[in-house]
């Protein structure tokens, strides 16, 4: 029998149980998941205030003082080729994963509702496609060729016959950026209260749970000992996305487009979010609801 086990005082009637002392390994993971959740869950209008400042003063300044080319300032570069240029696809590939495995859970496996959640990705994703289709006829309606060709000529016919095509090129780039950030932030809500489902499970009281049956309550408790570790891993990478995205944020104000160009991505990217996150999915009944909606309340508004 092990000694000290065999020595420990069994804890005086009334009393809780003195916690053991916490290995380096857990408190590395705590202090990593408080850093995720700072960085993450921070509040999303103030994320939206801060882009729209950062693009509108940063384009105002770089228009006016150029800055030192770096790697960045190449189109060709790794990050850009590979990860912004597929920056809806990377992110919608995560959050699929993230909001089936938390609305899942949350949902007490209810996979209608499931779906429901769900399809905000689809309306994310119908946003991307109709905001960047339509950059696309700005800059062929406002464009002209040079040098100067026929007036019937557009953008490809241009760029085929070794032209170069002047438009109004709203920034794909800032828009798509901003889209998926304020995407991955709202989406990444029901997270911030995602502990207190534990006191969900144990307590019959909370006037939140009483709509859920035995059997709701017994799903409940499987899904969220069986699922969490792998959102926390989910919520990690959504985390490093983020960063990744910021920083090609600042690099597209720096290096890329005008001013008005920046400022209308930027403001496209805001009327998507505030159309659908704070204004739309409030209306439970005729949308696919908020992040955490379910048969019970566990976010801390």
């Amino acid at each position: 029998m092990n000694r000290s086990a065999s020595n420990r005082k069994p804890p005086a009637p009334g009393k809780k149980p003195v916690a053991q002392p916490a290995s380096v390994r857990s408190f590395l993971g705590v202090f990593f998941m408080y850093i995720c959740r700072r960085v993450l869950l921070a509040d999303t209008h103030w994320k939206m205030t801060i882009y729209v400042g950062a693009v509108t003063i940063g384009s105002l300044i770089t228009d006016m003082f150029p800055f030192p080319k770096t790697v960045f300032a190449d189109k060709r570069n790794f990050i850009n080729q590979y990860f912004v240029k597929l920056g809806w696809g990377w992110t919608l590939s995560v959050l699929l994963l993230f909001v089936t495995l938390t609305s899942y859970t949350y949902c007490c496996g209810n996979k209608v509702r499931v779906k429901r959640h769900l399809s905000r990705l689809a309306v994310a994703t119908l946003g991307w496609y109709c905001f960047t289709s339509l950059f696309e006829i700005v800059e062929n309606a406002t464009g002209i060729c040079e040098p100067m060709s026929p007036d019937n000529i557009n953008k490809t016919f241009c760029k085929k016959a070794g032209g170069r095509w002047l438009g109004f090129d709203i920034s794909g780039h800032v828009f798509l950026l901003i889209h998926c950030l304020l995407t991955i932030s709202e989406e990444a809500k029901c997270f911030a209260s995602w502990d207190r489902i534990t006191d969900v499970i144990t307590s019959e009281e909370d006037e939140s749970t009483r709509r859920l049956s035995s059997n709701e309550r017994s799903e409940l408790k499987r899904l969220y000992n069986e699922l969490t570790p792998y959102i926390r891993g989910l919520l990690v990478v959504l985390t490093l996305m983020t960063v990744v995205w910021e920083m090609m944020l600042l690099s597209s104000i720096i290096y890329f487009h005008n001013m008005p160009q920046k400022v209308c991505g930027c403001g496209f990217a805001v009327l998507c979010w505030m159309v659908t996150y704070r204004g739309w999915y409030k209306l439970t009944d005729l949308s696919p609801g908020l992040p955490g909606d379910g048969p019970f309340k566990f976010l801390r508004l």
